[in-house]
């Protein structure tokens, strides 16, 4: 069966895809002007760099700063540039995520053509059994795919658009990777077939730097190669890609097992549920998955899925049930691989897309958006299976031409239905307050769902409507609090907004003493900045700024994270409004720091601002604010005031341990400066890397000793190794020989203070950092 167009016919395969356009247009018609909303904020709304954004390289680099990093830098990319072309409107957002999902279509045709073209080059009698050309089957499969309301939470939800770029560079990837196989079983040596290759790593690029789910390609790609070229031959594979085995046994599972085990896995301290919790929650979550693509109807969908946590294989007893139902749909696809690979392909692309999202990995436990890819697989086996019965009931349906029309008309009622309910689906989302009150009617006792209700109510001037459900989040808090300090801030904000800033003080220092210690730190400062502006409100100085400085230390502590870094020069700006505020009054702040002099109501504002700064060894800060002090001729106390010379002395220490470098500076950004600097800097980059096997790097750091045995940096990176192996007195030991040789070297004082704390040696370790 070839991949022409054969009894079909073109027109009915152009027909049938502007007929699919039609209704995908028409379905998210009504979607153009739903509000931002959740995590659209953050990424994107009111990211400073997003927002900054100029067509320049500089100004592109700064996106892969944002808290995604490298990792979404295109899809924040887009987010920029339809903030330039739209002025800030919500349908420019709209209107490029549309654009994406139609072409993230297109590239799903692209992809099942290139699948039926792949498979008959190989084993043409595969596709007879389905008694229906292959190119209704990509068209039936593409419909279904693009017009199911499942996949509004991958569209409408703006932010979801790192999903649905992700999807459709995975698309391109693997289409042109099947591409330039077919050219190779043609036995074709050309150029084309290269090109094609580099589109496909081009594309694979382009995935995983939109989202990190691209990682399952090359799982996808062996099972095309498993199932379509060694024909479900497990010892025909293995021999076959050995090598890629023993390489991934050797390099890959290493690195992961070291990843998961040191870093993933932390973050099941902020979840409510354990890690074992959570597979097994899966386990009726991705079954749950499959009977909603059966039927997605709008009231199974939800944007806050508040899924009851199964605790053992019996509690709920449907945790046992959706085991066994997916265990017999993964070893009945596997048996019937060399039959019908193509039920394999469908099963299995379907699970495998799951494998990130729906595992391991401490994230949400339920999300729809995490079917875009999976769902591919699904809508084709779904296709097979209809096309199967068809041929049961009309035959000879390849060639009869009222059997064809039967089977497209029967696509199309349910094409046009679906359209139908996503456009439906998408009317909950056109205002805020109607998408969350879905939210709170669907998950009830889920507490964001209500805290994310309040927002949109106060928002809306409904302020005893938010402080209603704010206490309601508040109530039916759990381990792991997301929700607590953006919704203490929304109950504090709405009950301001009433007049009412007296009780939103006390309600505000009731949730500040009543924290729940393992709550996130989301909405921390901005809690801290809103009820310190009520303290400034009822002319509460002291207050106003004990919360600022609170928020300003807070930022200060957490500043390597990039997330709150901008809060450093709110909190600033914030003490600095208190400052002047009080003068104003005449009120004198106990700023508690050393000044010299008793009166410190006659100090300016800068020149106390520089003080607070330096006391919390914000030196760039306290710098700026020095700038800003006017000489003495103005302020007669400035020649008894000693904070420029303090301020000095420190940057000119700065100055020359920045003069000194860093390991990171010295060897790792100039690794071929000479063979010293080569070694040094391919044991930084192991380190970094978090190699755990320490043969090859003590390899590099044995060659960089031979050729400078005294130098310090070689010791300090030793000491380092032994503080990772938590051999606190050997890194101790080692970076003592480093400070004899170099005492002015503040990073082996800073090491030796941090080895100190892990050996349980606090008083040594005080001596280290002072």
């Amino acid at each position: 069966m070839s991949l022409d167009f054969g009894n079909s016919g073109k027109k009915t395969i152009y027909l049938l895809c502007f007929i699919i356009l039609i209704l995908v247009l028409s379905a998210y018609s009504n979607s153009l002007y739903a509000p931002f909303t959740l995590d659209d904020s953050h990424s994107f709304v009111t990211e400073p760099r997003v927002l900054d954004f100029t067509f320049s390289w500089g100004s592109a680099y700064e996106l892969t700063k944002t808290k995604f990093g490298l990792y979404r830098f295109l899809p924040i990319l887009t987010f920029a540039l339809d903030l330039q072309w739209g002025s800030g409107s919500v349908m420019a957002f709209h209107v490029t995520n549309i654009v994406i999902h139609l072409l993230a279509a297109v590239a799903l045709f692209f992809l099942l053509t290139s699948l039926f073209t792949f498979i008959s080059k190989n084993s043409s009698f595969l596709l007879e059994k389905w008694q229906v050309s292959p190119n209704l089957i990509v068209v039936f499969t593409v419909g279904l795919w693009a017009l199911n309301p499942v996949q509004t939470n991958a569209v409408t939800y703006l932010v979801q658009r790192m999903t649905s770029m992700a999807v459709l560079f995975c698309f391109l990837t693997l289409g042109c990777y099947l591409h330039a196989r077919v050219l190779q079983l043609r036995g074709l040596r050309s150029k084309k077939i290269i090109i094609w290759y580099l589109f496909s790593l081009f594309s694979a690029v382009c995935g995983l730097l939109c989202k990190e789910i691209t990682a399952v390609l090359p799982a996808l790609v062996m099972l095309i190669e498993f199932l379509f070229v060694s024909h479900g031959s497990l010892r025909q594979f293995l021999q076959k890609y050995k090598i890629l085995f023993i390489l991934a046994i050797l390099v890959l599972l290493p690195f992961l097992i070291y990843k998961l085990s040191n870093g993933v896995l932390n973050g099941y301290d902020y979840r409510h549920f354990t890690l074992i919790e959570r597979l097994l929650t899966e386990l009726r979550i991705v079954t749950s998955y499959i009977f909603l693509l059966l039927l997605p109807l709008p009231q199974f969908l939800n944007l806050e899925y508040d899924p009851v946590i199964s605790t053992t294989l019996f509690s709920p007893i449907t945790t046992l049930t959706s085991l066994l139902f997916l265990v017999v749909t993964i070893v009945g696809a596997w048996w019937v691989r060399k039959k019908f690979p193509l039920i394999t392909f469908c099963v299995y692309w379907f699970f495998i897309c799951l494998l990130i999202e729906s595992t391991v990995i401490p994230l949400e436990l339920r999300f729809d958006h995490r079917l875009y890819l999976p769902s591919a697989g699904f809508y084709l086996l779904f296709v097979l299976f209809c096309c199967k019965v068809a041929s049961r009931f009309l035959p000879d349906i390849q060639n009869d031409r009222n059997s064809i029309i039967l089977l497209v008309t029967f696509f199309l009622i349910i094409f046009s239905c679906l359209s139908l309910l996503t456009y439906k689906r998408n009317m909950v989302w056109q205002d805020s307050t109607t998408l969350h009150r879905d939210c709170v009617l669907k998950s009830p006792l889920k507490a964001r769902a209500h805290g994310n209700l309040a927002k949109a109510l106060g928002g809306q001037g409904k302020y005893k409507e938010a402080i209603a459900e704010c206490e309601k989040s508040l109530s039916l808090g759990v381990k792991g609090y997301e929700a607590y300090w953006t919704t203490a801030c929304n109950l504090i904000v709405n009950m301001s907004r009433m007049g009412d800033n007296r009780l939103a003080i006390k309600r505000g220092e009731i949730l500040l003493a009543d924290a729940p210690p393992d709550a996130k730190k989301n909405s921390y400062p901005t809690f801290l900045h809103d009820l310190g502006g009520i303290y400034l409100k009822e002319a509460e100085y002291q207050q106003a700024f004990n919360i600022f400085m609170r928020g300003l230390k807070f930022a200060s502590n957490n500043k390597s994270k990039d997330c709150w870094r901008p809060y450093l020069d709110k909190f600033a700006k914030d003490v600095l409004l208190t400052l002047v505020e009080s003068d104003k009054k005449d009120f004198s702040l106990d700023l508690d720091i050393e000044t010299p002099t008793d009166n410190k109501a006659q100090l300016s504002v800068f020149e106390k601002m520089a003080e607070i700064c330096y006391s919390i060894d914000e030196m760039e800060l306290a710098t700026k604010y020095c700038g800003l002090i006017k000489d003495k001729k103005d302020n007669p106390l400035f020649e008894n005031s000693s904070i420029k010379d303090k301020i000095n002395r420190i940057n000119a220490l700065n100055s020359a341990q920045r003069q000194k470098g860093t390991i990171k500076t010295k060897y790792f950004q100039h690794p071929f400066a000479s063979k010293f600097h080569f070694y040094m800097a391919a044991t930084y980059g192991l380190v970094k890397a978090g190699l755990p096997d320490y043969l090859l790097i003590n390899y590099f750091l044995g060659a960089a000793e031979k050729l400078r045995p005294n130098n310090v940096d070689i010791t300090l990176m030793r000491s380092w190794l032994f503080y990772q192996k938590l051999f606190f007195d050997d890194a101790i030991r080692e970076i003592d020989k480093a400070i004899e040789i170099d005492r002015d070297y503040a990073q082996l004082w800073l090491n030796r203070g941090l080895y100190c704390i892990g050996a349980d040696k606090n008083e040594e370790a005080l001596e280290a950092f002072v």
